[in-house]
């Protein structure tokens, strides 16, 4: 082999090293939300209790800063109706499941228009605005004529999640730890505990949130 045949090998292999030994960054989250909500209009109303939503899944980041995966979101909650809102549509407990892909772009920080986070176990970082799509239709036990899905415009349909910050056009917020494990609470809304007792909608939502990068 001549001296160039040999530069040349010497420069593919070295490819080869480079693109096979970069690790890929991850991070593993774990988004659980739990909510109460009453909505009273007088000839209507509506509630939701004992509610429970999760988003579990590895997102993984690209060249453009962005992250991109798959994560598994899972609901339940009971249901219950009065006035018109209860024609056709009983008392029933909901739980469902779907497999959605979530997308994260950097932001400067929390939202605090609409996040009120707890003192967390660590530092954040990074901060990714989070938004979600179907990734396959979602399954759901009980009448789904009893429930408002939000559907897209190639027909999928979204789970549906009680915070409405994963429809489109909104997102949400996480913080990102340099390494480790990152954990905190966010309390979205309470109109119950704090002054709200007048109001037509009265409700509590808060997630805890946990977020590890290996």
């Amino acid at each position: 082999m001549n001296a160039y045949g040999r530069l040349v090998l010497v420069i593919s292999l070295l490819a080869v090293h480079v693109s096979t030994g970069v690790a890929q960054q991850t991070i593993h989250i774990r988004l659980a939300e739990a909510y109460f909500a009453h909505i009273d209009i007088g000839i209507g109303k509506a509630e939701r209790s004992n509610g429970a939503d999760t988003l579990r899944g590895t997102l993984t980041r690209q060249p453009d800063g962005t992250w991109t995966g798959e994560v598994d979101a899972k609901v339940s909650f009971d249901q219950a109706m009065g006035g018109i809102l209860a024609q056709g549509c009983p008392s029933q407990h909901f739980e469902g499941t779907q497999r959605l892909h979530m997308s994260g772009k950097p932001v400067s920080g929390f939202n605090s228009k609409v996040q009120s986070i707890s003192p967390p176990s660590t530092r954040p970082v990074e901060f990714l605005l989070l938004s979600v799509r179907p990734a396959a239709a979602p399954k759901i036990n009980g009448d789904t004529n009893c429930l408002s899905m939000y559907t897209y415009e190639d027909g999928s349909q979204l789970l549906p999640l009680n915070d409405s910050r994963w429809l489109p056009e909104a997102g949400y917020t996480i913080g990102l730890p340099r390494s480790a494990v990152l954990e905190y609470e966010d309390k979205t809304v309470d109109t119950i505990g704090s002054g709200g007792a007048d109001l037509p909608v009265k409700t509590f939502a808060g997630w805890k949130v946990h977020v590890e990068r290996p």
